[in-house]
């Protein structure tokens, strides 16, 4: 007779020694951020092929609810574990799809003895029809354990990956893309249509804003994007409308538009400050 199959695991490996992850959680949320985290591991491995998705908004009350935790901070955390790598950063934009290359590397032992393969990453970008290429998947956060590079079920496949560094690493880039993501969000009934498209945006104007203002990125992040929503909202045809979004703010002709803003009514910035900026092509 042969072995059921079965998409689920009773266990998963914790590993002492953590990563920027739980760090990250730890820090900013204290015990409630390791409670998610293992809350989130959990629900995966009871959840079939380890992937979960939140689009819909009755899965996504029953997500939280089974995780205990409240949407607005539980949204929070699973933006930072999607920065950090530890879920999948590229199906979460675009999907809402809760999945961790880690994880399941982690629990590919399990499946040794089944007669089904644990599901890779590309079979799951493949079920939510994303259209893009496997090579712009950001690089994932793995263990510091040495022995778990040897278990990795995608370990063939990101042999031909073209994977690119972790663009957001810090906790203070970490706080300054949430807190942009929140303010767009908050204007856009809590969604965006292109999540993939806006976190790149968002990302590119960290970049902006931090070669701007190294010292002071979260604060002219804000005047930037305080200074765009009161040009949205004025009478002005040209302004109002543009959607208020962070590609829109990212975009070159608005960016710079809303920068000259900044010339115009205040000493911010010098016109010396200006074109060192634009020589280097940050403007």
């Amino acid at each position: 007779m042969a072995r059921p199959i079965s998409k689920t695991v009773e266990y998963f490996p914790f590993y002492v020694k953590d990563g920027d992850t739980l760090f990250l959680l730890e820090n900013k949320y204290g015990c409630e951020g390791l409670g998610f985290f293992t809350g989130v591991m959990r629900f995966l491995s009871q959840t079939p092929d380890h992937h979960y998705c939140i689009k819909d908004e009755i899965k996504k009350m029953r997500f939280f609810a089974t995780i205990k935790i409240n949407e607005i901070k539980g949204m929070e955390m699973l933006e930072i574990m999607a920065v950090t790598g530890k879920i999948n950063r590229v199906l979460w934009d675009g999907n809402r799809v809760i999945v961790s290359e880690d994880f399941l590397g982690s629990i590919n032992d399990a499946y040794k003895k089944r007669v089904n393969d644990i599901i890779t990453i590309e079979e799951i970008v493949k079920l939510y029809d994303l259209m893009y290429p496997v090579t712009e998947l950001p690089e994932p956060e793995t263990t510091r354990n040495d022995e778990f590079s040897n278990r990795n079920p995608q370990s063939k496949v990101n042999k031909t990956k073209e994977y690119n560094s972790k663009s957001i690493a810090t906790s203070d880039e970490v706080a300054i893309y949430q807190s942009i993501n929140k303010a767009f969000l908050s204007k856009n009934g809590d969604k965006f249509t292109n999540y993939k498209k806006e976190g790149s945006a968002i990302k590119q104007i960290i970049k902006k804003a931090t070669a701007r203002k190294p010292e002071d990125t979260e604060l002219f992040v804000k005047d930037m994007i305080s200074r765009f929503w009161e040009l949205k909202t004025s009478k002005d045809k040209f302004w109002s409308s543009q959607p208020f979004l962070p590609s829109s703010l990212n975009a070159t002709g608005i960016w710079d538009r809303v920068l000259e803003t900044f010339r115009e009514s205040s000493n911010k910035m010098t016109q010396e400050e200006f074109d060192r900026l634009a020589d280097q092509g940050v403007l």
